[in-house]
């Protein structure tokens, strides 16, 4: 987006139902500002009502895609859930990716779409990975993780917040379980051996878990 768009989005946040002059304070004919503003109305941003600007919640959406200040356009740090499934007799169950150039392994997970309550996207989470409906309260909070994954190249591929639950599962549920076919269930022992396995399995599973971890690692994941 050009950064006159941006100025006049911005000035809009912070005061909206705005005239014309006001608005467009500072600039003159040479900054093409009746453009600027005509598009920002044709792509859905802006409204024109008589002679009063005001921004829409898709404008309000697109301001908060760059950071304020600077205007700099910055990605966002999304937030997964991590699933930490375990059995009766504490085995674990683990996503592999078969189809990257080298398998690597981690935990199963997911996340939580645009205006979905939590316990909403922790039930389609769980059902999408194992098959299942699982009561969102009977979810264990074990750990927040933020986590830089880079590639060998050092260029970052995923920032992101991984907010880990656990979940054991009766006999009778793993019995009835339809899972993801790239989730298997491994013990501990042959956890240890995983090669290429991701920091979440150590920290949540080889040891013992602390409520916040964060670390950055090198994985080219499917690339």
């Amino acid at each position: 987006m050009h950064q006159v768009q941006k100025i006049l989005l911005k000035r809009l946040s912070q005061q909206n139902n705005q005239r014309y002059s006001t608005l467009t304070r500072d600039y003159d004919y040479e900054d093409n500002i009746v453009f600027h503003l005509k598009k920002l109305i044709a792509d859905g941003f802006l409204i024109k009502d008589k002679d009063l600007y005001s921004i829409n919640s898709s404008g309000l959406k697109e301001v908060y895609s760059y950071e304020l200040d600077t205007l700099a356009d910055v990605g966002d740090k999304r937030y997964f859930v991590g699933l930490l499934i375990k059995d009766e007799q504490d085995n674990y169950l683990i996503k592999s990716h078969p189809v990257a150039k080298e398998n690597f392994f981690n935990l199963p997970s997911g996340w939580p779409q645009f205006g979905e309550s939590m316990d909403e996207a922790m039930t389609r989470i769980v059902r999408k990975n194992i098959g299942i409906d699982i009561d969102p309260s009977s979810l264990n909070f074990v750990s927040l993780h933020s986590k830089m994954i880079k590639t060998s190249t050092n260029e970052v591929l995923f920032d992101e917040g991984f907010a880990i639950f656990q979940i054991v599962l009766t006999d009778a549920q793993k019995k009835s379980t339809k899972l993801l076919t790239n989730l298997s269930w491994l013990s501990v022992d042959e956890i240890k051996s995983l090669p290429r396995r991701w920091p979440e399995l150590d920290l949540c599973i080889l040891n013992h878990p602390k409520p916040y971890e964060s670390y950055e690692f090198i994985s080219d994941y499917k690339l």
